[in-house]
């Protein structure tokens, strides 16, 4: 008995540790800053975990710091039995703790755990509730980020989408590496990128998503450049079907260059130019190095 008394009493915060835990944290809700609900749980846990962690408080939720007897022996007369200050300091933290787990649930989700008294009775309760929701939000968001694709977005909105996907695992402790996160974001350019995917597929050097965002951007401006000039083309093509003046190869017939360029053309050029950044980049680090 006087064993285990001793091991509660080293593992309990002492009264002044947890008095000035409780001046830190007077209000809980400056430090976690959502109500818990059915949608959020994955990233209320991470900002709860985190406080606790911080204030050495976790091992109420784990454990590891137990409930020590409610009574003692005396040391003088082990046969009389005292109140246990130890014990009493070990229910002050905990009811501190669930008071602060209960002012940031929603009023739906404490609902579901009214009559429970103790924070590790709670937490769990809470696990139990949103565990199975948690692991199909994981597959919901692992799904988006394979399937993502940039349709008609711009790069900078694409781009912010996928991120989005990725910052949104993160807080269920599933981070995407940055180099799938790469792979992730080449893959749902689609049509219109293929040579430049290519481009950074085939070269030898690793690029982070920053980087590829900045040639992307790049490879995007290039497109709006010559936007114009492939429609300007179309209309080219039509001239010289009803202008005699102009040959069926929309050449003008006095052999000047033609008034059109060719849209191939202009993606491979953008494509190596890719290639030249990497390879640029690649140089100027070796020059720092």
């Amino acid at each position: 008995m006087t064993s285990s008394t001793t091991i509660a009493t080293t593992s309990i915060p002492t009264p002044t540790t947890l008095t000035t835990t409780l001046n830190l944290l007077s209000n809980i809700t400056n430090f976690v800053s959502i109500k818990l609900d059915r949608h959020n749980y994955l990233l209320w846990r991470s900002q709860f975990l985190s406080i606790l962690r911080a204030t050495q408080l976790y091992g109420y939720i784990d454990g590891s710091i137990t409930c020590p007897q409610s009574q003692i022996s005396m040391s003088n007369d082990p046969t009389k039995l005292v109140s246990n200050p130890t014990y009493e300091t070990w229910i002050l933290t905990d009811q501190l703790l669930l008071s602060w787990i209960n002012a940031t649930l929603s009023e739906l989700v404490m609902s579901q755990v009214v009559g429970l008294t103790t924070l590790a009775a709670v937490w769990s309760a809470l696990d139990r509730l949103f565990s199975s929701q948690s692991r199909a939000r994981i597959m919901q968001l692992r799904y988006q980020l394979q399937t993502v694709k940039k349709g008609n977005l711009t790069v900078a909105d694409y781009f912010n989408r996928v991120k989005s996907i990725a910052d949104s695992l993160a807080t269920t402790s599933q981070p995407v590496a940055d180099s799938d996160l790469v792979l992730y974001i080449l893959g749902g350019l689609g049509q219109g990128y293929e040579s430049f995917v290519t481009a950074v597929m085939t070269s030898s050097d690793p690029l982070s998503s920053e980087n590829l965002y900045n040639l992307l951007l790049n490879y995007e401006l290039h497109q709006d450049q010559f936007r114009p000039t492939v429609e300007s083309s179309s209309i080219a093509l039509l001239t010289t079907t009803t202008n005699p003046t102009h040959s069926t190869t929309g050449q003008p017939s006095n052999g000047s260059a033609p008034r059109y360029n060719n849209t191939r053309y202009h993606t491979t050029i953008m494509a190596e130019a890719v290639v030249e950044v990497i390879t640029t980049n690649k140089a100027n680090a070796m020059t720092i190095g």
